[in-house]
């Protein structure tokens, strides 16, 4: 999991403070992310002369993120495959016995991506919930890309210089075991207190009494230069340094709770 961490405090008691961990992102998430800007760049549009795609590229990739695949039959009808569970249905602009239908002609016009010719048009739907490694199963097939060489997260040359930037992992009995989605949805909450808005009624509100909840003491870590990490002219990303990156980083040690360390105490407590 990649940590994108303050370097410095804000005055307000909800503002970011130094150690704040901004952003969190798992490692499907970096892959998701970065099968996203690869399709982006190598999504040249429709074949200019035809009108429709013809890159082998873009149809394998769609055809992974996508819930449905259309295949126009006739001018009346189109099959419709469910990709999630490849079951098959013939669809026509009569509602069937479960009311579904299809009106050819605007879902070809509205498609975004339309393959195939003239009267025996391709196009996809919806979203499934895709399996990572068959997406990079087919991004590595029909590109030079690779999976192992996206597994992190792309921060901007901005956030390098105005942020420090780490990975880590769940390190147990010296396995290194990567973060989920739910670890790292976790690592940015903030601390919510509630304030009493109407003392007659005792009426309250919800309020943001921290910006994040977690933090990570960086300052301790005798690898990093404060000093460079603070200079927002130079880049903080740790990532790939054999002495700062997630096999050295464990997330159940190096990500610390601010109620835990007693830096914030909740009303009434």
């Amino acid at each position: 999991m990649d940590l994108l961490i303050t370097n410095f405090s804000r005055s307000s008691a909800a503002g970011y403070k130094d150690g704040d961990i901004v952003v969190a992102a798992s490692q499907n998430k970096s892959l998701w992310e970065n099968a996203q800007n690869i399709f982006n760049k190598l999504n040249t549009g429709p074949n200019p002369i035809t009108g429709y795609y013809d890159n082998p590229f873009v149809s394998a990739y769609l055809e992974q993120v996508s819930r449905y695949k259309y295949t126009r039959l006739n001018s009346n009808e189109v099959k419709r495959i469910d990709l999630e569970n490849d079951e098959e249905e013939i669809l026509s602009a009569t509602p069937n016995h479960q009311g579904r239908y299809v009106l050819i002609d605007k879902s070809v016009a509205e498609s975004k991506h339309l393959f195939g010719s003239a009267g025996k048009e391709v196009w996809y739907d919806g979203r499934q919930n895709f399996d990572t490694d068959k997406l990079w199963g087919a991004i590595e097939t029909h590109s030079d890309f690779r999976k192992a060489e996206n597994l992190s997260w792309p921060f901007t040359p901005t956030e390098r210089r105005y942020f420090l930037i780490i990975s880590c992992a769940h390190l147990k009995h010296d396995e290194h075991v990567e973060c989920s989605s739910k670890t790292a949805v976790q690592k940015t909450r903030p601390i919510y207190e509630e304030a009493l808005i109407n003392p007659i009624t005792n009426q309250t509100k919800r309020v943001m009494a921290r910006r994040r909840r977690w933090f990570v003491p960086y300052w301790d870590y005798s690898a990093i230069d404060t000093d460079i990490t603070r200079n927002q002219t130079k880049a903080s990303d740790f990532r790939n340094f054999p002495f700062n990156n997630c096999e050295t980083h464990d997330v159940d040690e190096d990500c610390r709770c601010k109620i835990k360390e007693g830096l914030y105490i909740p009303e009434g407590a």
